[in-house]
């Protein structure tokens, strides 16, 4: 069984609080730079989190294989590996603060001198967030693994419980986006140590060929994913900081929602797609794979287009909230439609990648990875003449179908029969 409604329940109450955070943040800072920011500063976080977290990649699907032979084994492995994680952490954090004008330059080089600096104070504060983030991802991996998905939920939410709280007090208060940079950056201190005391049982640290056999997988396969979502970050943030304050906030709000819409709808499915498909590949099941595959993309599909038709009917009410003109209801819109389908695309192509992964296959995803990133640059170039403000969006859905049917393809002539 691929759905159970009580984890997307849990994910509406998790996401719940993101969409309540970002309302917030449209009535308290509007298209202005302090949003800008915080929305940049997310993006460019997730960014180094993509990065952080490549020795994670592959502890899922180890520490199942390790559970189906020996429980204590893969109890020992994901004590160790939290340990090696929170070290990974320290290590990471240390490099974003030596190379932080790299990565500045990278991501927002579009950004004017005084919103670049408004960033950089910003962004020294969020960043330390890396530290907790990477080992957090190992726990919460654990608790998914283990079907423990609504503890994981609940963590999860914590951060943006304490930015809700900020927000809040900025309708009564003085209002300052630095504020919630520490806010989350407390809320991450507390879920770790949190976790980390309910959930590492043995407490112990073997570094044995377990581990570093797939802190290996895990940089091989991720390598190859961040060719598509780090890449595609810089193109996206970089060209999203080089535009006008009202498109560029606003785009990014839309981005947001989007992601948040996905989070709601996929990846509670995800989370359990991954636990059956390991056991599947374990079992020799692979026959079983197929309608499985499908029934997700049927339900996808109808679910995404439900959301879809809701959301173009609902974007006028934004002006209730915040006053915005025709062109910005016109941008959200078609920005809105564009990205939906980026999300539907996803939702259908993952779980064939899930298939990928679980083989430790990282070849494919060099393959599309490579051609998805370079067609994305040069749509970038050459489509901004043809679709002007929108060029962004129709260029994800573009690039975004190359990927899903390589993914796809492969999957199904390599191991689904």
């Amino acid at each position: 069984m691929i759905y159970k409604w009580k984890y997307n329940f849990y994910s509406i109450l998790q996401v719940s609080v993101g969409a309540l955070n970002l309302l917030l943040l449209y009535k308290v800072f509007g298209t202005s730079e302090e949003s800008q920011v915080f929305l940049l500063g997310s993006s460019v976080l997730l960014s180094m989190q993509l990065i952080g977290l490549s020795c994670n990649e592959q502890f899922i699907y180890k520490y199942i294989d390790l559970r189906s032979n020996n429980k204590h084994v893969s109890e020992v492995f994901y004590s160790s590996y939290v340990y090696v994680s929170l070290i990974i952490g320290v290590i990471f954090y240390l490099l974003i603060l030596i190379f932080n004008e790299s990565v500045y330059y990278i991501f927002i080089s579009g950004l004017n001198n005084h919103t670049y600096n408004l960033f950089q104070k910003y962004f020294n504060i969020l960043s330390i967030s890396i530290i907790f983030i990477i080992p957090i991802n190992i726990i919460q991996a654990y608790l998914n693994a283990n079907y423990k998905i609504g503890f994981a939920y609940l963590a999860q939410s914590v951060p943006n419980i304490f930015i809700f709280f900020g927000l809040t007090s900025f309708l009564l208060l003085e209002k300052n986006v630095i504020y919630l940079a520490k806010l989350f950056l407390i809320g991450n201190i507390i879920v770790f140590f949190w976790l980390f005391f309910i959930k590492n049982k043995t407490h112990k640290i073997i570094l044995n060929d377990h581990i570093l056999e797939t802190i290996k997988s895990s940089i091989k396969v991720r390598t190859a994913h961040n060719i598509h979502n780090f890449l595609s970050l810089v193109i996206v943030n970089n060209f999203v900081s080089g535009l006008p304050l009202l498109e560029s906030s606003t785009f990014l709000y839309v981005k947001r929602i989007s992601d948040t819409i996905f989070s709601v709808v996929y990846n509670p499915t995800h989370r359990l797609l991954v636990n059956l498909i390991s056991a599947y590949k374990y079992d020799k099941e692979l026959y079983k794979l197929k309608p499985v595959l499908i029934k997700n993309t049927v339900i996808m599909c109808i679910v995404f287009l439900i959301i879809g038709l809701a959301g173009i009917i609902l974007v006028p009410g934004l002006n209730y909230i915040y006053p915005i003109d025709s062109f910005a209801i016109k941008w959200i819109s078609i920005n809105f439609i564009c990205l939906m389908f980026v999300n539907l695309l996803m939702a259908v192509e993952i779980p064939y990648a899930i298939v990928s992964l679980t083989f430790n296959s990282s070849r494919i995803f060099f393959i599309s990875n490579s051609i998805y990133i370079i067609s994305l640059y040069l749509f970038m170039i050459y489509g901004n003449s043809i679709f002007e403000f929108y060029t962004l969006g129709v260029g994800l859905a573009v690039v975004q179908i190359i990927n899903f049917i390589l993914i796809r393809r492969f999957a199904i002539l390599a191991y689904i029969k």
